[in-house]
């Protein structure tokens, strides 16, 4: 194939599958199911399908850490390039946030723009997509995939379809953009067979989508060009100053530029696609009971029908109940019409505006080093889970929680330093630093797990 660089919008908002998702841990950072995260699970089809040496991800700082934890961990044959949003401008100045950077770093190349948080289960199908959209790309179009419907779907976009290109006849003209029909709307479509649901990935060359947003969207090129001016790069990770990238105007591509130009093409294809974008989504996915539910985690059912429940830790039981999302995380419980998406999303964004930490991030936070969650939070203590990874390193302040520590060994080998003396721990061992005593802890070289009970000795019940 051309040269292509694959690129992995990963932003989000976190309100589709709240409680699970959330803003600072969006869907894609989490399995559904797999072995692997829907952002691992982008990375590695990209880089199979394309063959790429390089590829790009764009995300926002507040995300850096998870997610390149997350690509670090697949140990993946090509060289990953992080680009750092200041704040989210949408996908146009993203995608052209992505176009300058491999015009100036990599010497050009093809864009394949990809949602991180999809699934798709036929990479085959996929392969031969890519490749259609490559030769469509490199005679100058810019190519959208279109999915098959199976179903009239009005929370997606649609694309209807024109004559087929010439030498390239399994790419086709585009003739309308549709934004989320109504459900009758979106059924005559179905019928009629000329319609295709807009996946959101993207095929075409660096230079030609410059040139077609600076001619469709010229305050979009010209301040993401002026922010990029300003791009510091280290260690493959592109940061540009904060004030003149929250400058370029908002938009999505599909406004901004497809929308508008002629030299379109979409490739029809069945991918076995599906956004995840809502709990009925996830439900029409996964596995079910002879009943249609879906059951993830300690989830027991009587009487109950085509609903999806899932559980943390604790057991979830339902008994009589139909068409039902039941979600417990452990800091949250959702219960909701699982065919009434529009109801989650005010129901988040009620949590956003009166400022609920549970809109905002989960009781797990992952770092560099592994994972840490609070399992019990009560006056006078507090109890964390910290896992860490082979061979890492976690230094801990010494005015964490402010109180003093007992740390436990529950598996793996760790050395703690604890006021320059060095303690190490086994399963069911401990070591203690009192309040105001920084710690460093190093795991062996297999995972750690630690539980921290921080007690405030002044507390009166």
């Amino acid at each position: 194939m051309a040269h292509i660089v694959p690129v992995i919008l990963c932003g989000g908002s976190g309100t589709r599958l709240w409680p699970v998702s959330r803003q600072r841990f969006p869907k894609q950072f989490h399995d559904i199911g797999g072995e692997f995260t829907l952002v691992q699970e982008t990375a590695r089809r990209a880089l199979t399908a394309s063959r790429a040496t390089n590829f790009l991800s764009v995300t926002q700082d507040v995300l850096r850490e998870t997610l390149a934890s997350q690509i670090g961990a697949l140990a993946l044959p090509a060289r990953h390039h992080m680009l750092l949003e200041p704040s989210g401008r949408n996908t146009a100045a993203a995608i052209a946030f992505a176009a300058l950077y491999v015009e100036r770093h990599l010497d050009g190349g093809i864009l394949w723009v990809l949602p991180s948080d999809h699934v798709i289960n036929d990479e085959v199908a996929l392969s031969q997509a890519l490749e259609t959209a490559v030769a469509a790309a490199r005679a100058g179009r810019l190519v959208t995939f279109g999915i098959r419907p199976d179903r009239p779907e009005p929370g997606l976009g649609y694309i209807r379809t024109g004559a087929p290109l010439p030498r390239i006849s399994a790419a086709h003209d585009v003739e309308e953009f549709v934004e989320k029909p109504t459900m009758a709307v979106a059924a005559q479509y179905v019928d009629s067979g000329n319609y295709l649901w807009n996946s959101g990935m993207f095929v075409m060359d660096a230079r030609t989508f410059l040139t077609a947003l600076r001619r469709h969207a010229p305050a979009i090129e010209t301040a993401t060009r002026q922010a990029f001016a300003t791009a510091a790069i280290a260690d493959d990770i592109c940061t540009v100053q904060a004030d003149m990238y929250g400058a370029i105007p908002a938009a999505p591509i599909d406004k901004a530029v497809m929308e508008k130009e002629q030299a379109i093409a979409v490739v029809p294809c069945d991918l076995g696609w599906s956004d995840v974008g809502s709990w009925q989504s996830l439900w029409d996915i996964s596995p079910k009971d002879p009943d249609g539910n879906v059951c993830i985690g300690d989830v027991m059912v009587a009487g109950s029908a085509h609903s999806y429940f899932r559980s943390k830790g604790r057991l979830l039981a339902a008994a009589g109940v139909e068409n039902l999302a039941v979600i417990d995380t452990g800091d949250a419980i959702l219960v909701a019409n699982l065919h009434d998406h529009q109801s989650i999303r005010e129901l988040v964004s009620n949590l956003q505006q009166h400022a609920r930490p549970e809109a905002q991030a989960p009781l797990r936070h992952d770092f560099a080093w592994g994972s840490r969650e609070p399992l019990r939070e009560a006056p006078g203590y507090a109890l964390h889970e910290f896992i860490l990874k082979p061979l890492a390193t976690l230094q801990v302040p010494g005015d964490w929680g402010g109180q003093s520590t007992q740390w436990t060994a529950v598996s793996g080998s760790v050395s703690i330093l604890v006021a320059g003396q060095r303690h190490r721990l086994t399963a069911g061992a401990t070591a203690t630093a009192a309040a105001g005593q920084a710690v460093v802890i190093e795991a062996g070289s297999q995972p750690v797990t630690l539980l921290a009970i921080t007690v405030d000795p002044g507390w009166q019940g």
